[in-house]
């Protein structure tokens, strides 16, 4: 083989390479559509919605050039496959980004054009400035979906470096990923309007890229090591695309969730699809269906399965059924998706790429009745059903009221009562056979059981028999039903019906001795065993107490305040208590995963970064702090190696986000008197109806333990963030309180105070507490403000609130 055919050679081999590398990442490009009900068996899809538009950002630094014959080769292989309709933009960047070509396919012509400008690309830059690329690609990729916004529109970057922007930039113009996040992302959202990819060529991936492109995108990175597939050959595979549908009778909110109902484990579903083909041969091509659970808890403890994990598009639309089921132990929600992933080397475009789903947290079943002799029949819990006392020939019942906790699953309950309890011939216990509740039928129904005894029934004075109440379903959700309901069922006592004892009618008479202690053999032996069963109770009732109380659940207390944070992140302050009831953990996560506790979503933060619980020592329950693995976390500028008990104004750093801890947002105290004195501290009690408080002083020359202050000699009590005005500048508290009528306060010092009172203005009252407005010139410290209105010149509404 001569030098000149072997250069061709490995040259054709290059440009196959790389067209396969750029035809694998195409498939991972798709997302959720917003489907609304319809009433034919598959939602229909309109011409302008299979429309595509797609933007290339393409690296041309100087160290693609033993590659870019490869990208041109792929390039063109797939723009010979646009539609009319479909867009395309490319965009090259180096030392800066350069938009080379934009259309919209409308005839032959512009595909011949674009064919010629993929010859035409070059490598003429020695810098990688990766940002301004993407600024520009997004740009583009936007007004594509100004013109149509039910397209499909996609972005890749592809790029074989890292990020080396020219060293002659002027500081200011710097283009960042924050910067495109807070230009485009409000108004072009990532992963529901547009979907990106971002191809690290050679295995060299752009952490900072990369990061941005799965965190904020929502899209997805690919590494591919070219030289582990130098040597492949043969022609471009073929690009194709199809659609995947649902059926109607699968129930999809606008969130764009399919909500198969309760999660009532094991879970069987059955999903109706219709794979349609849309462009090039997608025949005999395999989609693999993945399950994935969202909760890391609910992925340890249950198993996603879908029968079978493969479908087939057929080169007429088909019609595909699939079982989803779920197994393992849970009574919580399930949220997860439906990955569908294309299987093989051709570019085989399916959208939506993933469908999300939940199950609505499972029923439980609480058993009750209704108090008729009280007006409203308010509902009462019961531990024991009592049927008696019975008489020959009678019949005692008992009416319950069955309570759902939780909806209804879609396809309904069935509800089956057994009485489990061994009676004597002549006597008969029975219930409500069977019930069924729906999402029609509503949350409650009542059931009967009675007990009936023959007129020819014969059983002693006193007579008892307990047993149980069974309630199940033969849907299998029996686990959510409550423990068998004990039941007792038992005859007059001594006096009331003595017929009892011997028959109907017999007469009584005086017993024997012997007779008489085998009669209360049983009082005899209760009376032995009295103060033996008595202490017992004592010990066990005292240790179930002991667990209850160890094993109640406590909120974690407190707030953690966002004093630093990465630009650009939109990280909130946190209250803790609401966010732990909510989610009834007494732990709490710290991680860069979505489905965290507290999610702070930056590369510094660890999936699993750190812990914060609640103590059970103490009122209010203090709360800790530990790290997660090898994770620092710096509490008070010190990393700790162990759990430590935060204490208030503590300052927490976890990653590149700083917080500060607080167990009272009114603790800190700054207390003006009439005289011009200040104190600082920290209220031992408060009360603003009586005539002072105890304050524990702090800071510089505080020698007390405790003081007491009269309102009467103070001008006002400022409510301050922190007594350190460097962390407090950084805390935004601002939100936490509603804001009434609107107030200018004059003091007879001659300051005034710009604000809202926080409840009803009420002229009369002794003191009231300010919310300084922004624009008041008081300083960021001020949280609120108790006026004491003895020292006010003039008080001034300006506006109240209706």
């Amino acid at each position: 083989m001569t030098e000149t055919s072997s250069r061709v050679t490995r040259k054709r081999q290059k440009a196959a390479v790389v067209a396969w590398l750029l035809f694998v990442i195409l498939p991972v490009f798709s997302w959720n559509r917003a489907y609304s009900y319809a009433a034919q068996d598959i939602w229909p899809s309109s011409e302008e919605d299979s429309r595509l538009s797609i933007v290339f950002v393409i690296d041309v630094s100087t160290s693609m050039y033993d590659i870019l014959d490869g990208l041109k080769e792929a390039l063109k292989e797939y723009v010979r496959e646009l539609r009319t309709g479909d867009s395309i933009a490319i965009v090259t960047f180096g030392k800066y980004s350069k938009l080379h070509y934009r259309t919209t396919i409308r005839a032959s012509s512009d595909v011949e054009k674009l064919l010629e400008f993929c010859d035409a690309l070059s490598c003429p830059d020695e810098y990688t400035y990766i940002p301004h690329g993407l600024n520009t690609g997004v740009r583009e990729l936007y007004r594509f979906f100004q013109e149509n916004p039910n397209g499909r529109h996609m972005l890749v970057v592809m790029s074989d470096g890292r990020n080396n922007p020219p060293k002659d930039i002027d500081e200011k113009s710097v283009v960042t990923y924050d910067g495109i996040k807070n230009k485009f992302f409000s108004k072009f959202e990532p992963g529901d309007n547009w979907y990106i990819s971002y191809v690290a060529l050679r295995g060299a991936s752009d952490l900072e890229l990369a990061d941005f492109v799965q965190t904020e995108c929502h899209g997805n990175k690919i590494e591919l090591h070219l030289d582990q597939l130098r040597g492949k050959t043969g022609a471009p595979p073929l690009i194709c695309e199809a659609r995947i549908q649902l059926g109607a009778n699968v129930r999809v909110g606008s969130d764009r969730i399919i909500n198969f109902g309760s999660a009532c484990v094991p879970i069987k579903v059955d999903i109706p699809l219709l794979i349609t083909p849309l462009r090039g041969k997608p025949e005999g091509q395999p989609i693999k269906i993945n399950p994935i659970l969202t909760d890391a808890l609910a992925t340890s403890k249950l198993t996603a399965k879908v029968t079978p994990s493969e479908i087939v598009c057929g080169a007429t639309p088909t019609k595909a059924s699939v079982a989803f089921s779920i197994n393992g132990e849970w009574e919580e929600e399930i949220n997860g998706s439906l990955l569908l992933e294309p299987v093989g080397h051709t570019i085989f475009i399916v959208h939506p790429l993933q469908l999300l789903f939940k199950f609505e947290k499972p029923p439980k079943i609480n058993v009750g009745r209704y108090n008729t002799a009280v007006k409203g029949s308010p509902w009462e819990e019961i531990d024991r059903l009592t049927l008696g006392p019975l008489k020959p020939g009678g019949k005692v019942e008992e009416k319950l009221v069955l309570r759902l906790d939780g909806g209804v699953p879609s396809e309904g309950m069935e509800i089956q009562t057994t009485p489990d309890i061994k009676l004597p011939e002549g006597i008969v216990c029975t219930s409500s056979a069977e019930l069924k509740l729906n999402r029609l039928l509503g949350s409650e129904a009542v059931i009967s059981i009675s007990a009936e005894a023959n007129e020819g029934s014969s059983l002693p004075i006193g007579w008892k028999v307990d047993g149980n109440l069974v309630l199940k379903s033969p849907g299998g959700v029996a686990k959510f039903f409550p423990n068998p309901i004990p039941i007792r069922v038992f005859t007059s006592e001594a006096g009331e019906n003595s017929g009892w004892a011997a028959g109907k009618g017999a007469p009584s008479r005086e017993l024997r001795p012997w007779e008489w202690t085998k009669q209360n053999s049983r009082l005899i032996l209760f009376g032995i065993t009295l103060p033996a069963l008595f202490g017992g109770s004592i010990m066990f009732f005292g240790i179930a107490r002991w667990k209850a109380y160890m094993n109640r659940f406590l909120p974690l207390e407190g707030w953690l305040m966002v004093v630093e944070k990465p630009q650009g992140m939109n990280l909130k302050n946190i209250e803790l208590k609401p966010l732990s009831e909510r989610l009834k953990k007494s732990k709490l996560i710290f991680g860069s995963e979505p489905f965290s506790d507290i999610a702070i979503p930056h590369k510094s933060v660890d999936k699993q970064h750190a812990q914060v619980r609640s103590g059970r020592e103490g009122t209010p329950a203090p709360v800790y702090i530990r790290s997660l693995g090898m994770n620092d976390v710096n509490v008070n500028g010190a990393v700790i190696d162990e759990e430590v008990k935060l204490g208030d104004r503590d300052i927490i750093k976890i990653g590149d986000v700083q917080f500060v801890y607080s167990n009272s947002p009114l603790k800190q105290v700054v207390v003006h008197y009439k005289d011009g004195d200040v104190r600082y501290g920290i209220p031992l009690t408060w009360n603003i109806e009586e005539d002072g408080f105890l304050l524990r002083p702090e800071g510089k020359g505080a020698t007390e333990l405790q003081m007491y202050i009269p309102f009467k000699d103070l001008k006002a009590v400022f409510f301050v963030k922190s007594f350190d005005k460097e962390i407090a500048k950084k805390i935004d508290w601002s939100s936490i309180y509603a804001k009434k009528d609107h107030l200018i306060v004059e003091f007879l010092d001659g300051e005034e105070l710009d604000g809202y009172t926080i409840q009803d203005y009420n002229p009369n009252a002794s003191r009231f507490f300010v919310v300084p407005g922004t624009e008041s010139g008081k300083e960021e410290n001020n949280i609120c403000v108790l006026v004491e209105r003895l020292f006010t010149r003039k008080i001034k509404v300006v506006s109240k609130q209706t």
